[in-house]
């Protein structure tokens, strides 16, 4: 199960990274991890088990993303020095370390109003998502 849930992680990235119809305003940060895993909680101990460890898998690839602030973008620096053969300049490495976490916290403020937005909306309501899907479910069929 938990296998499952990471390929299906995994899969959904891909879809989202080449859907038309997704956009910034469907990234969720921290309020949506914790409003969705308190909704689990209450429904299912072992579910929210599985999401944590979704989630920390997640955060860990996330991390390894090649971006200036986080251990990827370090890893991405090496790489980069390793080819070269000597390191990058200190001022050269200074400015994409600025402007790369200058850019990160502008995300995360993009995301934080997503969530805030989200949590005034409804939209992250577990409960009212399964009554939609079992609408439609009937209405399929």
């Amino acid at each position: 199960q938990l296998a499952q849930g990471f390929w299906n992680n995994v899969t959904g990235a891909k879809k989202v990274a080449g859907a038309p119809n997704v956009g910034i305003g469907d990234v969720h940060g921290v309020l949506a991890v914790i409003k969705i895993g308190a909704d689990i909680a209450r429904q299912d101990w072992n579910q929210l088990f599985i999401f944590t460890i979704l989630i920390s898998m997640d955060l860990a690839i996330i991390n390894l993303m090649p971006y200036p602030a986080l251990d990827g973008g370090h890893l991405a620096f090496m790489t980069i020095e390793l080819i070269r053969g000597r390191p990058m300049g200190e001022r050269a490495h200074g400015e994409i370390i600025k402007w790369g976490f200058i850019s990160l916290l502008f995300l995360m403020a993009v995301i934080m109003v997503n969530d805030i937005s989200a949590l005034m909306t409804g939209k992250l309501d577990l409960k009212k998502k399964d009554q939609v899907e079992q609408k439609v479910d009937k209405e399929a069929k």
